[in-house]
């Protein structure tokens, strides 16, 4: 009842400024109807309303147009925050630089080490390990900067578990380079999941989904990963208990860059052995398995399934079945 008398309070004022118009020498409806067009879309609105009121789908239509416009919103603000970042408030990398590589600073009650790469926006691994392994050093690396800023800004977090962990950590070291070459590497940064971005390029089909866009393409320090390896001193560390690779697409290549160290010192290797057509070029789970049982790793662990297929895996180094300890993936 008040929205109609609303509503025709509005006509009656539009009508007293046409009136008004039409004595100064201007036609009625030239000035009507752009008074009284703001009411068009209440009025299409109420309309849409009245019709699918019994059938109870307008709600669930303007959930999802208001859904997919906010969604929109926040994917174009995720490009121009990577186009102009907020290092002022959080600078990152800046205790741990590219050049720190070369010395991890361990805390002494520290008895194993973890490696993660690939960390998203939130490094739920890393975050897991973190909590769950209290005499654990996680070494963390991820590409994106922009991921980067907002590790360094949110901290490290499982949000369906309720897990949080806040950076810096002395038992974690976050490093801003991309695994698998010692060149500069052009990253392909995506907006709407930062976790996406990948150094490999990105397919028709995956761009065509409007959840995902190419923001920008961005030159990443390159490491590989024997030298990440490397750096952790074998006198301490003689094993890595485990590393975690999640580098859309890119796992295969950064594997080979470290057969070595991996056949001798890692003892788990968990990667995502599928990326379902994502990106050009990107291996698949048969080659990737055929490789890394060529170096002596067999599958003990298959992950999640997505569409029947499996996305990822945990392999186990065959030098190191005395070492089996199931509590390390039990917490992803």
């Amino acid at each position: 009842m008040v929205t109609a008398l609303s509503l025709i309070a509005y006509f009656f004022l539009a009508h007293l400024l046409a009136r008004r118009g039409f004595k100064t020498g201007l036609h009625y409806w030239r000035v009507f109807l752009p008074a009284s067009f703001p009411l068009f879309l209440p009025l299409v609105a109420i309309w849409v309303f009245w019709r699918n009121k019994r059938k109870g789908i307008y709600y669930e239509r303007l959930r999802k147009f208001y859904s997919k416009i906010r969604f929109i919103l926040n994917r174009e603000l995720e490009v121009l925050k990577a186009f102009f970042p907020s290092n002022r408030r959080h600078p990152f990398p800046k205790t741990y630089p590219y050049s720190a590589l070369e010395y991890i600073p361990i805390p002494e009650n520290v008895s194993e080490v973890f490696i993660d790469i690939g960390l998203s926006y939130s490094a739920p691994n890393s975050c897991l390990w973190l909590i769950h392994r209290p005499e654990s050093f996680v070494l963390a690396l991820e590409a994106s900067p922009t991921a980067c800023r907002r590790l360094a800004q949110n901290g490290m977090s499982v949000i369906q578990r309720g897990y949080r962990v806040t950076l810096p950590n002395a038992r974690c070291s976050v490093f801003n380079v991309a695994v698998g070459s010692n060149n500069q590497v052009l990253l392909n940064e995506m907006a709407g999941d930062i976790g996406t971005s990948s150094t490999l390029t990105p397919t028709s089909n995956f761009l065509s989904d409007t959840k995902y866009r190419k923001s920008r393409v961005v030159s990443v320090n390159g490491v590989t990963l024997d030298k990440i390896i490397a750096s952790i001193p074998k006198s301490r560390f003689p094993l890595i208990s485990g590393i975690k690779i999640d580098a859309q697409g890119s796992d295969l290549s950064i594997i080979k860059s470290g057969s070595e160290e991996l056949k001798s010192r890692v003892v788990y290797l968990s990667c995502e052995i599928n990326t379902f057509n994502q990106y050009h070029e990107a291996p698949t789970s048969i080659e990737i398995k055929k490789y890394l049982e060529s170096i002596g790793f067999t599958l003990i662990r298959k992950g999640s399934l997505v569409n029947n297929q499996l996305e990822d895996a945990t392999f186990l180094n065959t030098k190191f079945f005395d070492h089996v300890d199931t509590t390390w993936w039990t917490v992803l």
